[in-house]
């Protein structure tokens, strides 16, 4: 454990004599896990919500270092300080504090490397202030019975608690404790100690000890690379399980259902069937003729090797559903344990997915990570290629004859084909992931600005207009006395804006946009809402009343200020009298329509009072304008540009105007300056 110095030693030696010691604390805190927060959604129709916190601790000391000035005498004068250890974790099972020396060994030598004198720590047992022998010294808990320092091999636990600990069991003080006589050479003498402190280990995956036990919940909430032994009901048959790079959880060994060679029954409440399902006995040795043979689907076909596990036709596999006459799509149930499924297979498969992040042979094949075997398969009454191939049944069916499998093979190069298929009467491997949670609905399915689409906002729920609560994760899906609202980063400058399914249907930003900065930037096509490139010219706050010029100004607290040139990336030209087609908005977005029958307008038709606009819409931020060399109203008035200039004065386009205490959506806000010079807010509206 290394020792990190945080000051340096002070001598306190004199002409009178007087002896200094000087000790230097070091803490080392050792972190188990970095905060982690991870969410998850399951069940569409009742969703429930969780959220993990992952063990943090660290370690902080009222001094790092004890200095003592001692006038020595002939029988010995004790003197002892104190440090105090303060430990701050979240574990619900506790933690170890630890003292030792910086090393292996613990006598206190003098500064000066001529001298040979040093104060020892070799005594045995504990001792007091009036037994501690001269020249020695040692720590305590108490300030009454000392213990000799332990070295860094030996380091001694000092505080060991098994629960969340209270606020008085983070606090230790720690004493240490000398004798000094004058039989000491006279000098500065010092030495490192170290405390440590480490967080007990808090169960992974809930702590769960069955495969039945598996949630979506106990998976997602656990950080990847987590792994534990788990007891399939069934059987008894145990298996390591892995959260992979992909996020799911799967089997690293293959299934061995049946290896006692004797028919069992799976039920609902154990295995991944909506019903009943019967699987045969393995037989010992497989019968040309009998057992899979080519061709023929729907059978059970059953085989145990003693080294790989189970090979299962894909009727057997797909506990009677992956027949003959299913010819597409995603097979619901398999022999897995319940809360565990087949992978996916095919173009985007949970087997493709998962070899974007192994993607060689010997990753999947790293018993560190999928741990995929070469374990052979059956066909025609016969168990071939074992050592050479791997064949993994998916749910997902290619045709009336076949389904997806991941595939492996060594003739010649070692290869993996995720995307391949094979017979259905084959008897192929099977590896269960654990089922995962359904995906967020909507506007909680995706993380920028740029991922927007029309069919995202139609996926999530429209509110109530007499709707404020929010719902920030999807947890209320389809509940519409909540407000679908998200935080979402632009791809472009990284900045984040919260957007909201409204009750008029649409999915609105309520942040005022603020993309722009101290220097020229250009937008693109590909992240922006804009035909060919554009380029935002640096922000300045100057008054400038030209039209066709570009304008821009980002505020720290109102966010940014554009005039209707820039807003619409140039289309909005002083003599433009038609809606722009584009905007300065990101990819996916767009200004809203103005006027009396635009979208402005409609939303106000939904939240008609300055507190109901001020609500769910959250069109909060009241930015002002600039007029003449600096901000006007700000606080008071927001003005947010439409797509829309004004017909029949082709100098002005509409707005939205908020003030405080009533709103006004009409061409001409009270002011009357409501030019297209002006540099105004920008809510956009998604396409």
């Amino acid at each position: 454990m290394k020792a990190i110095k945080k000051s340096s030693n002070k001598s306190f030696a004199n002409k009178l004599g007087v002896f200094a010691a000087s000790l230097l604390f070091t803490a080392v805190a050792v972190y188990l896990y970095s905060p982690v927060i991870g969410t998850n959604a399951s069940d569409s129709a009742n969703i429930g919500v969780n959220l993990r916190v992952n063990s943090i601790i660290s370690l902080a000391l009222s001094s790092n270092s004890l200095n003592f000035a001692i006038v020595p005498t002939t029988s010995g004068v004790f003197s002892s300080q104190s440090v105090q250890a303060t430990v701050e974790t979240n574990s619900t099972e506790g933690y170890e504090l630890f003292f030792s020396s910086v090393d292996n060994q613990t006598n206190m030598p003098n500064q000066d490397q001529n001298v040979s004198g040093f104060i020892a720590s070799d005594f045995s047992g504990t001792v007091t202030s009036s037994t501690m022998a001269s020249n020695k010294w040692g720590y305590s808990l108490n300030n009454t019975d000392f213990s000799r320092i332990p070295t860094l091999n030996t380091q001694a636990t000092i505080k060991n608690i098994d629960h969340y600990p209270a606020s008085n069991e983070k606090i230790t003080s720690v004493y240490i404790g000398t004798k000094i006589s004058t039989a000491l050479p006279f000098g500065t003498y010092s030495k490192d100690v170290v405390l440590s402190v480490i967080a007990h280990d808090t169960p992974v995956f809930n702590g769960i000890s069955t495969m039945q036990q598996m949630t979506p919940e106990a998976c997602s909430l656990e950080r990847i690379g987590a792994m534990t032994t788990l007891t399939d009901t069934r059987d008894g048959n145990s298996y390591i399980v892995k959260k992979l790079a992909d996020g799911n959880c799967w089997m690293i060994q293959n299934l061995r259902l049946g290896d006692d060679h004797t028919a069992m029954t799976l039920h609902p409440s154990d295995s991944n069937v909506t019903a009943d399902f019967e699987l045969p006995a393995a037989p010992t040795t497989l019968t040309p003729g009998v057992d899979f043979e080519q061709e023929v689907y729907d059978v059970n076909g059953i085989y145990i090797d003693n080294t790989y596990g189970g090979l299962y036709s894909y009727y057997t596999a797909t506990a009677g559903e992956g027949t003959e006459s299913k010819a597409s799509g995603n097979v619901e149930q398999s022999i897995c344990p319940k809360g565990w499924r087949l992978p996916t297979g095919g173009t985007n498969g949970e087997f493709s997915n998962l070899y974007t992040y192994y993607n060689s042979f010997l990753d999947m094949r790293d018993a560190n990570g999928p741990n995929f075997t070469l374990s052979g398969y059956a066909m025609n009454g016969a168990y071939l290629q074992k050592d050479a191939y791997g064949t993994f049944w998916s749910s997902t069916v290619n045709d009336s004859d076949k389904a997806y499998v991941l595939f492996f093979y060594t003739n010649g190069t070692n290869s993996v084909l995720p995307e391949n298929y094979g017979d259905k009467s084959n008897g192929y491997s099977i590896r269960c992931v654990a089922i995962p949670p359904d995906p967020a609905p909507g506007i909680h399915s995706i993380s920028t600005m740029q991922e927007m689409t029309s069919q995202v906002c139609a996926d999530t729920t429209t509110p109530d207009d007499g709707s404020t609560v929010l719902d920030t994760d999807g947890s209320h899906h389809g509940d519409d006395t909540y407000v679908p609202s998200a935080v979402l980063t632009d791809s472009r400058d990284n900045n984040t804006y919260t957007v909201r399914k409204l009750a008029d249907g649409k999915c609105w930003m309520t942040d005022n946009l603020r993309i722009g900065s101290d220097t020229t930037m250009t937008l693109y096509p590909s992240s922006s809402d804009i035909a060919e490139e554009f380029e935002l010219p640096a922000s300045s706050s100057n008054d400038d009343s030209t039209y066709n010029a570009k304008k821009v100004y980002i505020d720290d607290t109102y966010g940014g200020f554009y005039n209707f040139y820039t807003a619409t990336a140039g289309e909005g030209t002083r003599n433009r009298s038609t809606n722009t087609e584009h905007s300065i908005c990101p990819r996916g977005w767009r200004l809203p329509t103005g006027g009396d029958n635009g979208e402005f307008q409609t939303l106000y038709g939904y939240y008609n009072s300055s507190s109901s606009m001020q609500g769910a819409p959250g069109l909060t931020l009241s930015g002002g304008l600039i007029s003449g060399t600096g901000f006007d109203s700000q606080g008071y008035y927001g003005y947010f540009w439409s797509s829309t200039p004004v017909s029949n004065d082709t100098d002005r386009a509409h707005d939205f105007l908020l003030y405080s205490p009533s709103i006004s959506e009409t061409s001409y806000p009270a002011d009357g300056t409501q030019y297209k010079y002006q540099a105004w807010s920008i809510r956009c509206l998604a396409r």
